[in-house]
């Protein structure tokens, strides 16, 4: 689940440039298991958090069908500020760490009235491996609204 917000504007024929920041979050109960990190050996339940915060420049390209329908393909570029945590009943292990994104997207818009939008997408969020932690990717659909000036 998550939360995001997005800012486009058009910029010449068929091309539009944005910005958009999100917030999504991830939890996932692992068997009882031995498990490694380094050089480390934890055998317990393990529970998984990833808060995941995803900034990115966004240009695209977009499609007009008729007068209140749009399909929008873009690629966002930025990065990504993740904090993972791993707990083992009273142990925790925190990773904290930013990753280097890459977010194909498509997007449908349906017209609503003047005004506003209704917005159906899908976007894969493909954050690169840092020093600190493997890459951390998610395929993400996303239902809104649209609001336009």
């Amino acid at each position: 689940r998550g939360f995001g917000m997005e800012y486009r504007a058009e910029e010449g024929d068929k091309l539009m440039v944005g910005i958009r920041a999100e917030w999504n979050t991830f939890y996932e109960a692992m068997d009882y298991g031995t498990y490694e990190s380094g050089t480390q050996s934890i055998s317990g339940k393990q529970y998984r958090y990833t808060n995941a915060f995803p900034m990115a420049v966004t240009p695209s390209y977009y499609k007009d069908f008729n007068e209140t329908s749009r399909l929008t393909l873009g690629c966002g570029i930025g990065t990504t500020y993740l904090m993972r945590d791993t707990d083992f009943g009273v142990y925790r292990i925190e990773n904290n760490t930013w990753q280097f994104l890459l977010a194909p997207e498509a997007t449908f818009t349906f017209d609503l009235d003047a005004s506003r939008a209704l917005y159906i997408g899908v976007r894969y969020n493909n954050n690169f491996n840092s020093n600190d932690l493997d890459g951390q990717s998610f395929l993400q659909f996303n239902v809104g609204l649209s609001y336009n000036q």
